[in-house]
């Protein structure tokens, strides 16, 4: 586990997908310690969370998530296309596991609109299920001159474009409670 940290802190280590795990710099950084910047994101990490779930496993969660998340928000731009700005720029992800904001009793993530931020909740497998909604949000609500922010049109677009328009490799990357034996369709 000291092996694991220790890589954490330093920016030329990186997990296996490629990406660096770097120490935080902003005013945040006592909650969130560790940041992980991609082409479409940044990732604040909870010390907390990373505490709750174990070094090892935290990680390797969110490897899981990376390998899949750069071509499934591709996706959603290119579905978006015309709509949203050319140009996107990276949204803050934070994590939250251990439910510390109010709204984590209810939802599995969400996008805040006023802050401008996606949190995550419960566990790598709901983020897998409720990334790619909340960045489609972050998408027609941040991102474009005509924002949809009315609940139900906000919500049919995010479950359209995320369930049936993009192929969402992390949702399907989830088992859903299925065992081993059950073949996917």
């Amino acid at each position: 586990m000291i092996i694991i940290l220790s890589g954490c802190s330093n920016r030329n280590d990186s997990p296996s997908n490629g990406y660096a795990i770097e120490e935080n710099q902003q005013e945040n950084k006592a909650t969130y310690p560790y940041v992980v910047h991609t082409e479409s994101s940044t990732w604040y990490l909870a010390k907390d969370d990373i505490a709750l779930l174990g070094e090892e496993d935290y990680y390797a969660g969110l490897t899981e998530i990376l390998e899949d998340m750069e071509q499934d928000f591709a996706d959603a731009r290119a579905a978006l296309a015309g709509y949203i700005y050319e140009d996107i720029p990276p949204v803050d992800i934070f994590t939250d596991f251990c439910g510390k904001a109010g709204i984590s009793e209810t939802a599995g993530a969400y996008y805040n609109e006023r802050s401008n931020f996606i949190k995550l909740f419960d566990g790598w497998d709901t983020a897998k299920e409720t990334l790619l909604h909340e960045y489609v949000h972050y998408l027609t609500m941040h991102c474009t001159k005509t924002p949809t922010t009315e609940g139900f049109w906000a919500e049919g677009i995010a479950e359209y474009i995320s369930k049936i328009v993009c192929k969402n490799r992390m949702l399907r990357s989830t088992n859903m409670g299925f065992s081993d034996d059950v073949p996917v369709i």
